[in-house]
């Protein structure tokens, strides 16, 4: 090739780039401004959720707390105005956040709506006078909510975080794009820029599919993410911070989940233990009494069903037993009220048998049996039944559930009770509402299920509750004596 027709290969070959580089030029520009725009706007909507997180887990949970103890009237409080400000922000923030970021400010929303209603609650019981430990309640409530505010907003910032890493990414692509293009217009070295770019480019896309990929993970919950450290030095250091945040989130989270996790477990376990004392005395007092009176076989009955009661109750420790040893366990409870209670009271047991082997969190049944005696059959006039029935219910799922036609429920306490139960609250203005809150709480905790109560006052209650049914191994079925 002569020089002169290299002359005119680049006098060509820059006349071409210059014609072609004007309209591409002014694409990447507007391009880059526009990115630029969405990662001011990024930064903005962090930094506006970590206010609003500074609103709601400082202001306003300690301004409830001032409320709860009675060192700030209610009607003083500013907790209202500051759920106010925080669906204010909410609302900017969806304004300008992506669909994928909008999940999580729409279910802080919804927490702050639920927020509200326990702010309505306390108000409530503050006008009405209620005990501080009703209020305290309600305040564990309120700062569950607010963690879980709290939480959304913090999944927001990751999730806005993920957008500043990709559009930082698209800028420097942009840019990147924009040097080689300049470089092969000025240098005419086709092919080395050619090979250049490719292997430039093999190096950039390769760590940031790998920091893409991990990200989505973390964004979907896998902690156990991590990502190898890229040949490409502007992106070792993001790599490091998110292997970093990755680590220290899987821990936290790995800590709060234990933390919770045996802290319900031990309430959960020191409500169990208030179950047997009271019963366990007029046990013994009816006992004393058959043997004053000289009604020995009736001793030797109530002594074995006490006995048996106490083994299942304890079970070594274990939270699972085979539904067998469940329904004989209410089965020796029933017949020890049944020796108390005399004609006064019957009882009936419909189990399926093929249920006895599948596992079933213990004492469940005796308070819903204790409380169908107290507050349903001993309450009405006549003799009562109570119907304790264990049935399979689909193909991988159990319903136990508890019927008596004793007095019932009047409409208005039943939706009381029923939204008390619901909501977490221990009904203690309900009668025989401690009893059926510990196994509401327990079922929730271990099974994600809810109590179900049905009742016609002067009629008869039925409480209910289903779960999954899962095998225990080496158990077998043990029949109530």
């Amino acid at each position: 090739m002569t020089p002169s027709s290299i002359r005119l290969t680049l006098k060509r070959s820059y006349r071409t780039i210059i014609c072609a580089l004007l309209v591409p030029v002014l694409m990447l520009l507007v391009t880059i401004v526009g990115l630029s725009f969405q990662y001011s706007s990024c930064i903005e909507n962090i930094e506006t959720a970590n206010t609003l997180r500074e609103t709601v887990g400082d202001q306003s949970t300690e301004e409830v707390w001032q409320i709860v103890s009675g060192n700030l009237a209610f009607e003083d409080g500013k907790q209202y105005a500051y759920m106010s400000r925080i669906v204010n922000g909410i609302q900017v923030l969806e304004s300008s956040s992506s669909a994928q970021s909008s999940q999580y400010l729409q279910a802080a929303a919804r927490a702050t709506e639920t927020m509200k209603n326990y702010f309505d609650i306390l108000g409530k019981q503050i006008a009405e006078n209620r005990a501080v430990a009703y209020r305290e309640s309600v305040m564990e409530e309120i700062s569950s909510v607010a963690r879980l505010i709290d939480e959304m907003l913090q999944n927001y910032i990751e999730e806005e975080i993920v957008r500043i890493g990709e559009l930082n990414r698209q800028i420097q692509s942009t840019t990147f794009v924009m040097v080689i293009i300049s470089f092969a217009l000025l240098a005419m070295t086709g092919w080395y820029a050619r090979k250049s770019y490719q292997h430039v480019q093999q190096a950039i896309d390769e760590p940031v599919q790998a920091l893409d990929k991990m990200a989505a993970a973390i964004a979907v919950g896998d902690w156990d993410a991590r990502t190898a450290l890229p040949q490409v030095e502007e992106f070792r250091g993001l790599a490091r911070h998110l292997n970093h945040m990755a680590s220290r989130l899987e821990h936290s989270v790995a800590e709060q989940l234990i933390a919770e996790k045996n802290l319900q477990k031990a309430e959960m376990r020191t409500l169990q233990a208030q179950i047997t004392p009271h019963f366990l005395y007029n046990t013994l007092d009816t006992i004393v009494w058959l043997a004053e009176a000289e009604r020995n076989q009736e001793v030797m009955d109530i002594t074995m069903a006490l006995t048996s009661f106490l083994r299942i109750s304890l079970s070594s420790g274990q939270d699972f037993i085979p539904v067998s040893r469940e329904i004989e366990h209410v089965k020796s409870y029933l017949a020890i009220q049944a020796t108390r209670y005399g004609s006064t009271m019957e009882y009936r047991i419909e189990a399926d048998g093929s249920l006895g082997n599948m596992q079933v969190l213990k004492l469940l049944l005796q308070p819903l049996v204790e409380n169908a005696i107290y507050h349903g059959v001993r309450a009405k006039r006549g003799r009562g039944c109570i119907v304790v029935s264990v049935q399979r219910t689909g193909k991988d799922q159990m319903t136990f559930s508890v019927s008596d036609n004793g007095i019932g429920i009047e409409p208005e306490k039943l939706r009381a009770l029923q939204a008390d139960l619901s909501a977490g609250v221990c009904p203690a203005t309900q009668s025989g509402g401690f009893g059926l809150f510990n196994v509401s709480q327990r079922i929730r905790l271990y099974y994600g299920t809810e109590l179900q109560i049905a009742s016609v006052y002067r009629e008869g209650t039925t409480v209910s509750f289903t779960i999954p049914c899962k095998e225990q191994e080496n158990v077998s079925y043990i029949s109530g004596r």
